[in-house]
């Protein structure tokens, strides 16, 4: 395959990873993907908002789940963890968007890097 090919393909791999990581944090993702115009690749998405709550909740197994995995739970959230919707739950921080986004693109020029050498 060409280079160019090997980019693009890897890059929507990243770009399907990155939607998956921002997806998990809580953000609502409506579009996302690239174009590329003339020598440039213009990555786009597009999101519900940019902004949310510093905390989200980090749901852990069901209430009634067997005992080995209550208490694992129990032992990692010492004394943070409370019952939401018959399962046990913690609040945790939230990774803001900036810092994905800027995680990404890092990503991304190494991907530059490693393709434009070969």
């Amino acid at each position: 395959l060409h280079n160019e090919e090997i980019f693009f393909a890897k890059l929507e791999k990243e770009l399907r990873k990155f939607k998956a990581r921002v997806e998990r944090e809580g953000f609502k993702v409506y579009e996302i993907g690239f174009h590329e115009v003339d020598d440039e690749v213009l990555i786009f998405l597009e999101l519900e908002t940019l902004l949310l709550s510093k905390k989200k909740i980090h749901l852990g197994p069901p209430v009634w789940v067997n005992e080995k995995f209550f208490k694992d739970f129990m032992e990692k959230w010492k004394g943070r963890v409370y019952v939401y919707r018959n399962r046990l739950a913690v609040d945790r921080e939230r990774v803001d968007f900036l810092s994905l986004w800027k995680g990404f693109t890092k990503e991304v020029r190494n991907l530059l890097k490693a393709t434009s050498s070969k």
